[in-house]
C-alpha cells in the first residue's frame, strides 16, 4: 500500500501531472477546436498593429493570448503554450478549475467528464496523498522493525529481503504486463490532433498510461533490489560463516 501510495503521489507530481494534462487537453479537443497556423498569423498580425489586445484560441475555453505571449513564438508553441496554461489551472485548482472556465452550453458532455476524471492529477489530490502516506510509511517501517526483532541470526537479512521482494515483485509484473499490452496494443496510434472523442482510448493509452508506468515502476523495482541485496547479504554472511567453520575443524 505504501509503495501505491508512493506511486500515486509521483503520477500527481507538479511537472509531470501538468505535461500529462497538456497533452491530452490538445489530442481531446483537436485541431478542428484551435486556430490553425493561418488564422494565428492573422492574430499575430491584429495584436501587433494595436487592433486587438489579446484573443481567445478556442471560444468555449476562458483562456485568452496576449501580445506578450506570441512575441517570437510559432504556431505550435502558442497552441502548447495554451493547453499548458490550461493544464495549470486544472492542476492547482482541481474539479473548479474546469468549471470555471470552460462552458460546457458549448464543449460536449463526454468531453467534460473526460477532463473531470484529469482533475485526480492535481495538486489537491497530491496534497491529500501525504498523510495516508505518513501513515502507511510509519506502519510499514513499524512491521519491519517487529519483523526483524522477532527474527534472529541471519533471519534479520532474510526475512525483510523476503518481504522487499514479495512487495516489489507483483508490482513489477503487473506494470510490466500492462506496459507490454501499450505497446502491442492495436490502438496505439501515433496521435493525431483531430481524433474524435470515441478514437482516444488508444492515443491516451499510449501517451498517458505509458508515462504513469514508466514514473511508478522504478519504486517496485526499487523494493525489489533491496531485497536481493539483503539476501544476497545474507548468503554472502552465511557462505563466509561456513568457510570459517571449515577452517576450524580443520
Amino acid at each position: 500500500m505504501t509503495l501505491l501510495i508512493l506511486g500515486l503521489q509521483q503520477v500527481t507530481s507538479r511537472d509531470f501531472a501538468i505535461e500529462t494534462i497538456t497533452k491530452v487537453a490538445d489530442l481531446s479537443f483537436g485541431s478542428r477546436k484551435f486556430p490553425g497556423e493561418a488564422r494565428l498569423d492573422d492574430l499575430r498580425t491584429a495584436l501587433e498593429s494595436d487592433e486587438m489586445s489579446s484573443f481567445q484560441p478556442i471560444p468555449s475555453i476562458d483562456i485568452f493570448i496576449t501580445r506578450e505571449d506570441i512575441v517570437g513564438q510559432a504556431a505550435p508553441d502558442i497552441r502548447s503554450m495554451f493547453f499548458q496554461q490550461f493544464a495549470t489551472r486544472l492542476y492547482e485548482q482541481g474539479t473548479e478549475g474546469i468549471t470555471d472556465i470552460i462552458d460546457e452550453t458549448v464543449v460536449s458532455g463526454e468531453l467534460v467528464t473526460q477532463l473531470r476524471l484529469l482533475s485526480v492529477l492535481s495538486d489537491p489530490t497530491h496534497r491529500k496523498l501525504r498523510v495516508p502516506f505518513l501513515g502507511t510509511a510509519f506502519a510499514s517501517l513499524l512491521l519491519m522493525i517487529i519483523l526483524i526483532r522477532l527474527s534472529s541470526g541471519l533471519g534479520r537479512l532474510t526475512n525483510p529481503g523476503l518481504t522487499l521482494i514479495l512487495v516489489g515483485l507483483p508490482g513489477l509484473v503487473g506494470l510490466g504486463l500492462i506496459k507490454k499490452l501499450t505497446e502491442v496494443s492495436l490502438l496505439a496510434e501515433t496521435p493525431k490532433h483531430d481524433t474524435d472523442i470515441s478514437g482516444l482510448i488508444g492515443v491516451l493509452t499510449t501517451n498517458v498510461a505509458s508515462p504513469m508506468i514508466d514514473k511508478a515502476y522504478p519504486i517496485y523495482a526499487a523494493a525489489f533490489a533491496a531485497g536481493l541485496a539483503l539476501l544476497f547479504t545474507a548468503g554472502t554472511a552465511w557462505l563466509v560463516t561456513q568457510i570459517s567453520r571449515r577452517r576450524r575443524r580443520g
